[in-house]
């Protein structure tokens, strides 16, 4: 997990991104989360200047994050990396947990048992036992898709993850890592909530 042992004075405003910049990756988002995109006017304005890059000092992940009017909305990491021509663009963009709480649809959701909870909230990935089991449940989609993962009998997502496996494959081994976890409630980018000072 890329935040676990960061705490608020390792996150560091950096520099705006340029007009190119934001457009390439609204872009990039819209194709990614096609659900996202009738609320992105409301998450990140068109037109919006305030939008700046946030950098995660002693983050072996390499983290960064893009603050919108010092809310911050996406994040990314050295392991993020993908090849997307269309857009020029190098990094998958991944949304922070609290965008996906007030957003519960733009991810697909996967659902772990109980058994499962303080593992997941304690940064553990979560394994295939936890997603097949009685309270778990699997929602269909392919490896290196990015997930909210959700908790029997919550309401709420706990963590945003990526599929390590595709669903099918989780339910056929039923064994090892299943969904890598990236952003925990309780982890340094939740307790991150303004960055503008």
């Amino acid at each position: 997990m890329a935040f676990k042992k960061n705490c608020l004075d390792d996150f560091v405003l950096d520099t705006k991104l340029k007009n190119a910049d934001k457009k390439r990756i609204r872009n990039f988002l819209i194709s990614q989360y096609p659900k996202l995109e009738p609320n992105l006017p409301d998450i990140w304005p068109k037109n919006e200047d305030d939008v700046c890059y946030v950098n995660v000092r002693n983050s072996d992940a390499k983290a960064q994050v893009i603050a919108v009017k010092g809310v911050p909305l996406f994040f990314t990491s050295k392991d993020e990396k993908i090849d997307m021509q269309q857009h020029k663009i190098d990094r998958r963009w991944i949304p922070v947990l609290r965008l996906v709480h007030q957003y519960p649809d733009i991810v697909t959701h996967q659902q772990v048992d109980k058994g499962a909870i303080p593992f997941v909230l304690s940064g553990a990935d979560v394994m295939c036992p936890g997603l097949t089991s009685k309270g778990g449940n699997l929602t269909a989609c392919p490896s290196g898709t990015i997930v909210a993962i959700m908790a029997e009998g919550k309401e709420h997502a706990m963590s945003v993850g990526k599929m390590m496996m595709d669903s099918e494959e989780i339910a056929s081994v039923n064994k090892g890592h299943g969904i890598r976890n990236l952003n925990v409630m309780c982890d340094g980018l939740w307790h991150l909530r303004d960055v503008s000072n």
